[in-house]
């Protein structure tokens, strides 16, 4: 087996148990927060809107730092500390009092972690380019693989041993990870060749330079596709416990419930990752996002008028199945066109447009949800979607 295979597989195995550990109770965490005392519904979406927009927007102004450190100093030392502060974030979370003090953290979550670029930028700068697509899809599927197995565990955990035990048991998850990342990968050959031949340049003008090198023309309007994507697949997520919750009509069982919906999410947004990463080293990638971004805003809009959750679980997974695998293929496209050495960089750049639609969609989610409805929400993914659909069209047409 080949050095970059290596790292591959030991990411992947690793990035599964980073995931499970944010997984264990990040996606309750409306629920957690009535725990807190937020009973009125208005005040819960306006909680569950901030708190999960604030680790969009320190991660968008941390991605490019932490991609230009990675360049510089290697892609491992930037897994190690995303790992290290995730395991430090989600113990201290057990002890919260307060919305306010999730918050707090949810916001040194986004600026210090961001396991999932990391784990990418590491990989991408050993893989061959010819293995990019099935690479960095297989990588992808390490996310939802996490989210299969973190929120139906971390479901039933919080249930029965309750979310500040269930924190604890996702730090210490995450602190698995994190050792095995220290002992087992080796940084690429890429990123040492790339560090000495930058050995005397320093801080901004570093990268600076990075920055500048960047074909610009080219990743411009694909940045613009990812930030749809992101914006489609985050605005949903902070409000499926709410809507699970008021189709089953009480919160009792509702983190259980939610748990496997999000095990079966998680599922077969792993094989859509797969599928489209191997569909993608043979076919256009533009195109695949247009066909597949259409296809997921059409089966996404009926879950909005289920009455029931088995209804609105199966059009909602149905969507999740064509979406899932869309952002690995715009990385691996994005990834494609920039050199090695400058892959950090690009990755860092690439989570701040992903950050800021992270960050923007749970913000409109939550006005929606409040001066409309819950399925108002699900429509406007839709709409997200088709748009990142006719997006990626055009540029199709215009480069092929």
């Amino acid at each position: 087996m080949e050095h970059w295979q290596r790292n591959l597989y030991t990411v992947w195995f690793t990035q599964i148990l980073s995931l499970t550990g944010f997984g264990f109770v990040l996606p309750f965490i409306p629920f957690f927060l009535q725990e807190l005392g937020v009973t009125d519904p208005v005040e819960l979406k306006q909680w569950v809107g901030w708190i999960s927009a604030v680790p969009g927007i320190s991660m968008g102004i941390a991605a490019p730092i932490w991609g230009a450190l990675s360049d510089r100093y290697g892609r491992k030392l930037m897994m190690l500390r995303a790992m290290a502060t995730g395991t430090i974030i989600l113990a201290i979370m057990s002890t919260v009092q307060s919305p306010m003090s999730v918050l707090l953290l949810r916001l040194c979550q986004g600026f210090f972690t961001g396991t999932v670029t990391a784990a990418a930028t590491l990989v991408a700068a050993g893989t061959p380019s010819d293995k990019l697509s099935s690479s960095l899809g297989l990588l992808a599927s390490s996310t939802f693989i996490g989210y299969i197995i973190g929120p139906t565990i971390g479901g039933l955990s919080a249930e029965y041993l309750g979310y500040r035990v269930s924190f604890l048991i996702g730090s210490g998850v995450m602190l698995t990870s994190f050792i095995l990342v220290l002992f087992l990968v080796r940084e690429p050959k890429e990123g040492r060749k790339q560090r000495n031949k930058e050995n005397g340049k320093r801080g901004i003008s570093a990268f600076s330079e990075a920055v500048r090198a960047l074909p610009w023309k080219q990743i411009g309007p694909l940045l613009i596709i990812l930030f749809l994507l992101r914006a489609a697949r985050s605005m949903p997520t902070p409000f499926l416990p709410i809507q699970v919750q008021l189709l089953r009509g009480k919160v009792e069982g509702a983190a259980a419930i939610m748990g496997a919906i999000s095990g079966v999410i998680g599922l077969v947004t792993a094989i859509s990752g797969i599928l489209l990463g191997k569909l993608g080293d043979r076919h256009p990638r533009l195109k695949l996002i247009s066909i597949f971004a259409l296809a997921a805003s059409i089966l996404v809009l009926p879950a909005s008028v289920m009455n029931s959750i088995m209804g609105f679980t199966i059009f909602f997974v149905a969507g999740s199945f064509f979406a899932g695998g869309l952002e690995p293929l715009m990385q691996s496209h994005l990834t494609s066109l920039t050199s090695a050495e400058n892959r950090g960089t690009l990755f860092g750049i690439q989570t701040t447009v992903g950050s800021l639609g992270w960050a923007i969609s749970p913000l409109i989610g939550s006005v929606l949800s409040i001066h409309f409805s819950i399925p108002s929400v699900f429509v406007a993914m839709s709409g997200f979607l088709l748009l990142a659909s006719f997006v990626a069209r055009i540029n199709y047409k215009k480069h092929r």
